[in-house]
């Protein structure tokens, strides 16, 4: 699987949290279906195994290029031809979507024709058709469905036709937007097809009170398909979707609710009980999970350091914070003066976060941040262990005093912590 231009940081906290079927770690056979033509004969579509120890993730889409030939148990005298593999095609699964956290992109598989070859005449012949290249990409679309139709990691999978431009022959060639979508293809607003909508979504709403989920998600997903521009019928959607626990599908119907209203989608999902589950889940915070990055920096709001502080840098340094190389930030949502024991001393609250909260400065000087400060780490990555799925908008933290000594609080759903760290 391809990372494009991944953050080391992004793609670091992608791979631990991708699920166990995404890494391969030892020789398997795969059967992946795609385009042959055997001699004399018409294309059409075959299954073949490979062995190989290339992740499941990206094999059941980029195998649809290989030789079959190579693929298990073929002898020399091999007559298959993938037209894909002959003419040049590459295809990739960009599933660890984003060049950095300020570009998310959602999950997509790239048809690069840039390399393209032009078959023999035999090969052509074999598509009996004079659009033989368009003939081609869609028998590619279509091993690429069937290759993943049983898998639930490749929901709204956009479809990208790279250096299309080039070819003058598949300028019309229109192909449906997604991979295995969510919502069938939505219609242009019209005031007709908006009562509809509505119809489908209050419908929808009748089922959801009777906690008939897949009665509701059927309504609200009619909704949707009706106007393209009906926010409220897509966050509906996710909301049974996740309360079935079909977490990838709930994940990918938010990331198009958010292209929708990208506020109103955060509050849904900060505010709203139905997301509970879905926000539970390990893979919600994952490099592959645009909308769980962007509602984890919606709760965290992080920033540099310097932003906040010039001389807060520094005391980083000096708190002795082990950061493994990796670029900390502070979760502005959180940073304030605080005084838990109410005692009347306030100090101040640093939250460092990098994919999660995971480690947490205080600066125990009364937010004055002088060199003599007291700084401290009383809670690390290991200590937080708990919070992995704690939502990120319901944590509270404080800091204040005690005596003559400094301390900390922090209370998630999971953890309640109440530390004395400091004199």
């Amino acid at each position: 699987m391809r990372l494009a231009t991944i953050a080391l940081n992004i793609m670091v906290a992608g791979i631990l949290l991708l699920p166990s079927m995404a890494l391969a770690t030892e020789e398997y056979d795969l059967t992946v279906t795609m385009p042959i033509i055997r001699a004399g004969g018409r294309a059409g579509l075959e299954q073949v195994t490979f062995r190989t120890y290339s992740s499941p993730l990206e094999t059941r889409v980029g195998a649809v290029t290989w030789d079959p030939c190579k693929s298990k148990g073929k002898s020399l005298d091999c007559d298959m031809v993938n037209p894909i593999h002959a003419a040049g095609i590459n295809v990739s699964l960009y599933a660890y979507n984003a060049e950095d956290e300020a570009h998310l992109d959602g999950c997509y598989i790239k048809i690069d024709l840039s390399g393209y070859k032009a078959l023999s005449r035999e090969l052509r012949a074999a598509f009996q058709t004079d659009k033989v290249k368009e003939a081609l990409i869609r028998r590619l679309v279509e091993s690429i469905g069937e290759n993943t139709r049983d898998s639930r990691y490749y929901a709204d999978c956009e479809w990208r036709l790279i250096g299309k431009e080039q070819h003058s022959d598949i300028q019309d060639i229109k192909l449906q937007k997604y991979l295995n979508p969510v919502i069938p293809e939505c219609q242009p607003r019209t005031p007709e097809r908006t009562r509809q909508a509505r119809a489908y979504n209050d419908q929808g709403m009748e089922y959801y009170r009777a906690k008939q989920w897949k009665q509701a998600e059927e309504s609200f997903r009619n909704a949707a398909q009706q106007d393209c521009e009906y926010f409220l019928a897509r966050t509906n959607l996710a909301s049974v979707l996740a309360l079935q626990k079909q977490f990838e599908k709930a994940r990918a119907v938010l990331w198009r609710a958010y292209q929708t209203d990208p506020e109103q989608t955060l509050k849904k999902l900060e505010e709203d009980p139905d997301y509970r589950l879905l926000k539970q889940d390990a893979n919600f915070y994952s490099a592959a999970s645009p909308i769980g990055l962007l509602y984890r920096n919606h709760c965290f709001a992080p920033a540099d350091p310097s932003e906040l502080n010039p001389k807060l840098q520094s005391l980083i340094g000096k708190s002795d914070l082990k950061k493994y190389a990796k670029p900390y930030r502070i979760a502005k949502r959180y940073v304030f003066e605080a005084d838990f024991n109410r005692n009347g001393i306030a100090d101040r609250a640093y939250p460092l976060v990098i994919s999660r909260l995971e480690s947490i400065l205080i600066v125990f000087d009364g937010g004055k941040l002088g060199q003599g400060a007291c700084t401290s780490t009383p809670l690390g990555r290991y200590g937080l262990a708990r919070g992995l799925k704690d939502d990120p908008c319901r944590i509270f933290i404080g800091a204040g005093a005690q005596g003559s000594k400094r301390g900390i609080r922090l209370k998630t759903d999971y953890i309640d912590i109440n530390r004395l760290v400091c004199r």
